[in-house]
This record gives C-alpha cells, sequence and structure tokens, in this order.
C-alpha cells in the first residue's frame, strides 16, 4: 500500500516527501527513456541577466513610487519618454536621451493620480531588434503596469 505521503497522489503539496520503490523504479524507467529519445543536448547560449525589479522606496502619503528599466537599443539616443498626469495634463517626470545600450532604472515619488507612459524613438522603429534587444519595464505602486521593446 502508498504512504499518504508520496509524490504521487493528491495530497496537498507540503505533504509529498517520498516514493514508493514502485513509483521510484518507474520514474527513473521514464526519464531513461526520454533521455535517449532526446539524445545530447547543447548547452543554452549565455543571455543577459534580468533585470531586477526596483526596490521598494518609501514614498509620503498621497504619493506612490513610480519606476522605469530601460535596456536601450544600440541608439539610445533616439530614445526619450515622458509620465503625463491625464486628468491635468501636466508633465509629471520625462528622461532620455540615453546612450548606446545603456541600461537605465528611474525611480521616484509622484503624486497619486492616474498616468499615461510614453516612450518616444526618434526615428519610429522601436528598441528591438534590429539595432540591439532594447526593452523597457514600468512599474506603478511595486507593480509592472506596462513592459516593451517594439512601438
Amino acid at each position: 500500500s502508498d504512504p499518504v505521503n508520496n509524490y504521487m497522489d493528491f495530497s496537498n503539496d507540503s505533504c509529498m516527501t517520498e516514493f514508493t520503490d514502485g513509483q521510484r523504479a518507474h520514474m527513473k524507467g521514464l526519464w531513461a527513456d526520454y533521455r535517449k529519445a532526446k539524445g545530447p543536448t547543447e548547452p543554452p547560449a549565455p543571455t543577459k541577466p534580468p533585470t531586477v525589479a526596483p526596490t521598494i522606496q518609501i514614498c509620503g502619503e498621497g504619493h506612490s513610487e513610480f519606476a522605469v528599466d530601460f535596456t536601450c537599443d544600440q541608439h539610445g539616443e533616439e530614445t526619450t519618454w515622458d509620465l503625463v498626469d491625464v486628468c491635468s495634463g501636466e508633465v509629471v517626470l520625462e528622461g532620455g536621451p540615453y546612450s548606446m545600450n545603456e541600461d537605465v532604472s528611474v525611480k521616484d515619488c509622484v503624486p497619486d493620480a492616474k498616468y499615461e507612459f510614453t516612450v518616444y524613438d526618434e526615428y519610429d522603429d522601436g528598441m528591438c531588434c534590429r539595432y540591439g534587444e532594447g526593452s523597457f519595464e514600468v512599474y506603478y505602486k511595486q507593480s509592472k503596469v506596462k513592459r516593451g521593446s517594439m512601438f
């Protein structure tokens, strides 16, 4: 009889702590068959480390954190952006232009409001992929609200 605390039942994950001898042999056989069918694998190509989410910034009452992370393409000098208060039309924050392949992180406290974030590219060809692997991520109140590279 199978124990209650094994990996192949329908109990809560925290209860799954062991395989029975039959389950162990079955899984090893499946893995061996899978590896034979797949053959040797190539190691993955090195990738750029992931962008770290912004750290939490303490904003005063009535204000929240806004953050944007850019990885510029080869033409960072074409990239600018702004954050506009939708109700007042006021540009609250803006940035750019940047350098070639520059990584940029901007964090600031802004009044609680509804905002529109816009990225501008002088030549309208975006940040990816013809001239590098550029992208951006926007955070408001510690939540990712927008990301992109083609616009």
